[in-house]
């Protein structure tokens, strides 16, 4: 992702990832092919696709960047700035000027949220107790 700046320390150990950032990833590359498909002027989403990539960034040691995000969520500068204002008052991102970050608040949210579309997914899959455990990529 262009978005993302800053250290390349991951949290998660042996080559692991965490599974809610792979899902988090997932979500905005269904909006990019949807956008592609149909066209980005139909569907909108912008606070959530700012969580989002606030999300992964924070997952990859990272922050975003605002104006290549603003770039790829196809939201003009002053669009992008009204939603940063929006969420940066309700103590869900930092506005770092050039970059944005998660706050810790907001993480824990994003990871509530997941984990629960995740326990969703996996049940309607089959996963014992809502959970879908992997290994080397594949479902097991």
């Amino acid at each position: 992702m262009k978005i993302l700046d800053g250290d390349t320390r991951g949290r998660w150990t042996d080559g692991l990832v965490d599974p809610l950032i792979v899902q988090a990833e997932r979500f905005l590359t269904s909006r990019q092919v949807r956008d592609k498909t149909l066209g980005p002027d139909l569907f909108g989403e912008p606070a959530w696709e700012i969580l989002l990539s606030t999300f992964i960034a924070a997952g990859h040691s990272r922050v975003c960047v605002v104006q290549p995000l603003a770039y790829e969520l196809h939201l003009a500068k002053s669009d992008m700035r009204n939603w940063i204002v929006r969420l940066s008052e309700r103590g869900l991102i930092e506005d770092l000027g050039v970059t944005i970050a998660i706050t810790p608040r907001a993480e824990a949210m994003m990871r509530d949220t997941l984990a629960a579309h995740h326990r969703s997914f996996a049940q309607d899959f089959g996963g014992e107790n809502g959970l879908l455990h992997f290994s080397s990529g594949r479902i097991v």
